[in-house]
């Protein structure tokens, strides 16, 4: 069988170590380009989410929307006085560091990929056919999904939670296990929602967090009881101008470089629920012939279409990562956000793993051979994080967790 499929990413194999390393670079293009912005249909549609590139320096770049349109000047003569950068601004951020230690039992996916390996003489060029790079390429995806899933919770909630804070109770259904990872990864580094909730008490962003406009008593069975209409008009109204304009506007159409943003509100399940039984509940007399909640279908290639819903044209988003660790704690979270696509910015790449003969191995991958392990898949990663918001006066919002009175 001749090896006419091209790798995702091409590993470098270890005999005598009986390891599989995975470089850096290769995989973070591939995570970018076939992971990152197709996550999930919403991210395909609306680009809620935008990724930061990295530079040579090790940092994130964010880039904001606001620009310099005061550009044009009295040509006299044939001077030189420039004016400034026409492209969009930007700053760097320092990013923190994570990293992945797993441990598997008898794999199937990583199995094939050592039978390989351990089938291997250690002479010469290890060389697969077709099989064994399909083999390889469904095990960098695996670990390619995994790792976005895991990356986007860090960079989502990252430290947003304390677990050692009354208000953070465990419910009967989490296991140890889950109990352990949430407390061993919950503070990697500070998520989207932490980092608005922190500086909303600033009265200089009290826009990002705005207090008093959700109440516990506002929910009844995880579900909103207000009408989404107020709450949508409540936040637009104590919106930043820009933001405020911008949705009355529809958006910043695409520029030359292919840069624009839309207006979009992002929800959790409760409100999101509330805001699916008020559309399907108005309307339901004649003199109804305009009404702000919409709903229209989206479809994206290869899915079945979406249900989305909207707010005088705005698509409201449903954020299942806020929602995430609602299951393993007793209470729930309850969150409303107004902002533009990709304004949320986000960070994730594998950085450099040290020690491991080569600088740029992002992901090793290892398997025990002796009696008292052997079947044991040992995982490490190393990555760099980041979450922020490219423009502080593009996004407006309020969150709230609420636990059970008794």
């Amino acid at each position: 069988m001749s090896a006419n499929i091209p790798y995702l990413v091409k590993p470098h194999f270890n005999k005598r170590k009986n390891m599989i390393k995975i470089p850096c670079d290769p995989m973070n293009v591939y995570m970018r380009s076939k992971i990152y912005d197709t996550f999930s249909n919403y991210q395909r549609c609306f680009n809620l989410f935008s990724w930061a590139p990295m530079n040579k320096k090790g940092d994130y770049i964010l880039h904001s929307m606001h620009g310099a349109p005061l550009l044009f000047q009295t040509h006299k003569n044939c001077g030189w006085n420039p004016l400034g950068d026409v492209r969009m601004s930007s700053r760097t951020a320092t990013p923190c560091n994570g990293k992945i230690n797993a441990e598997f039992c008898d794999d199937e996916l990583y199995d094939g990929c050592f039978d390989i390996l351990l089938n291997w003489t250690g002479r010469g060029r290890l060389e697969l056919d077709s099989t064994g790079r399909q083999i390889v390429n469904d095990m960098i995806a695996t670990l390619g999904q995994n790792a976005t899933y895991g990356a986007l919770l860090t960079l989502i909630m990252g430290s947003y939670f304390d677990p050692n804070s009354p208000d953070v109770k465990f419910g009967d259904h989490a296991t140890e296990e889950e109990i352990k990872a949430f407390k061993t990864t919950i503070g990697t580094c500070r998520g989207i929602f932490d980092l608005v909730r922190s500086l909303g008490a600033n009265p200089k962003y009290q826009h990002l967090n705005r207090k008093g406009v959700l109440k516990c008593t506002d929910f009844l069975n995880n579900c909103y009881t207000k009408d989404v209409i107020k709450l949508f008009d409540d936040l637009k109204g104590e919106a930043p101008s820009d933001l405020s304009c911008l949705m009355d506007e529809g958006g910043i159409p695409n520029d030359a470089f292919g840069a624009g943003a839309s207006p979009i509100m992002v929800v959790s399940k409760s409100i999101h629920k509330k805001i699916v039984r008020q559309y399907q509940e108005q309307c339901l007399n004649i003199y109804c012939t305009n009404p702000r909640l919409g709903f229209e279908e989206k479809s994206v290639t290869g899915a079945t279409p979406m249900k989305v819903y909207t707010i005088d044209g705005i698509p409201v988003i449903p954020l299942k990562y806020g929602n995430y660790f609602d299951k393993f704690l007793t209470g729930d979270l309850h969150f409303a956000f107004l902002t533009v696509s990709g304004n949320m910015t986000l960070g994730g790449s594998f950085g450099g793993i040290p020690d491991v003969n080569r600088g740029d191995i992002g992901m090793v991958i290892q398997r025990e051979t002796n009696v008292k392990d052997y079947g044991k898949t040992y995982i490490m990663s190393h990555a760099l994080f980041y979450a922020g918001l490219a423009d502080y006066d593009f996004f407006t919002g309020t969150q709230l967790w609420c636990v059970p009175s008794n």
